[in-house]
């Protein structure tokens, strides 16, 4: 009995650890960013690299009516590329069980920093942490999961 007890409380952790595990295409889906205003497409690419996309936004279209571009698709003021067409996360690559390294685009300023991505145990939650320079400085994000892009 004691025998068991003991392979018992050996096998269970273990099995359910390899249930549990992350995979290198969890990160590919639709995420909710932070604050639920867009929604990005991961997908993987020919090369084995992950990018992601704007494919919904909460305004899509210019809200201010004191600009030039009012009520047309909102346009990235640094490239000249419309938001829904912008491509912000790039050249992701899988770095270790449940961790991906890549680049992150800031379209609000222009700005492309390296990327350190997480997935949570279930895959349903993605930490991002952008950085210039050393990670230690850097910002997290966090996106969550969702079934479309809506």
């Amino acid at each position: 009995m004691k025998l068991f007890i003991a392979l018992y409380t050996l096998i269970i952790p273990v099995s359910l650890n390899v249930f549990s595990q992350v995979n290198e295409d969890d990160i590919c889906g639709y995420w909710f960013t932070e604050n639920n205003e867009a929604i990005i497409k991961i997908t993987k690419n020919g090369d084995n690299t992950f990018s992601g996309m704007f494919c919904w936004l909460l305004e899509p279209n210019e809200p201010d009516s004191t600009n030039a571009n009012f009520g047309n698709p909102i346009i990235d003021q640094h490239t000249g590329i419309p938001y829904l067409q912008t491509i912000i996360l790039r050249d992701a690559v899988y770095a270790e069980t449940g961790k991906w390294k890549g680049e992150i685009y800031d379209p609000r300023h222009g700005t492309t920093y390296k990327c350190n991505i997480s997935l949570s145990e279930n895959s349903q939650t993605m930490t991002l942490k952008g950085y210039i320079g050393i990670s230690l400085l850097g910002k997290k994000i966090i996106w969550t999961r969702t079934c479309s892009c809506q």
